[in-house]
């Protein structure tokens, strides 16, 4: 420091340091907050940007085997890493939502836990199956074991429908935080004397 810059620094009164000094502290603690709070620096942060409503499941398809109906599903939630650090999605709740009955087992069969690099954006793969009991439209009373779309011997309206099968998706990240929420439902027609189609995939 040379002695004009020393001259300058004596002749400041001690309130003028104490307000430069307080502004610097405020200065130093919002940029801190900024730095780490809104640019997640040092962590990774995935966001949804899929737009809404969700897009629909890119596969859905049914197989029935005797009174158990096997939903498959994939839903593919298109995420993004604004963070300085890469991420991933490290595993995901299926539950129904609205159904009734529950399905006896829901098993996710994969899930897209590659990292999203710094700024990448991707559309995060998930499959699971669906496991629920199903009463046929022609079957007795007593062979009552999950739906029933209408009551034996009455005469059911054109292109009768089940209830949609409706689940939601919780994303998560590797310390639990939740990343992404979505509901989707199945759609399935059945008509009388025959086992239930595909359904088609859509989110409400």
């Amino acid at each position: 420091m040379n002695d004009h810059q020393s001259s300058v620094k004596r002749r400041l009164p001690g309130w003028a340091k104490t307000v430069l000094a307080y502004i610097g502290g405020i200065i130093t603690a919002l940029l801190t907050l900024f730095l780490t709070n809104w640019l997640s620096l040092g962590e990774s942060d995935l966001v949804y940007v899929g737009g809404e409503p969700p897009a629909a499941p890119t596969n859905a398809e049914v197989k029935v085997a005797g009174r158990e109906i096997f939903f498959y599903v994939r839903i593919q939630p298109k995420l993004k890493n604004r963070g300085f650090k890469s991420g991933h999605v490290d595993s995901v709740e299926i539950k129904p939502v609205g159904l009734t009955p529950a399905p006896e087992r829901v098993e996710v069969t994969f899930l897209d836990r590659k990292p999203l690099r710094i700024w990448e954006t991707r559309e995060i793969r998930c499959d699971f199956v669906a496991v629920i009991r199903f009463r046929f439209p022609d079957d007795p009373p007593e062979a009552n074991q999950g739906y029933t779309t209408y009551e034996p011997g009455s005469t059911p309206p054109a292109a009768d429908a089940m209830p949609p099968i409706e689940f939601g998706a919780s994303f998560r990240g590797p310390d639990g935080r939740l990343i992404h929420w979505q509901a989707t439902q199945i759609h399935m027609e059945v008509t009388p004397g025959s086992p239930p189609r595909t359904p088609q995939g859509r989110t409400p």
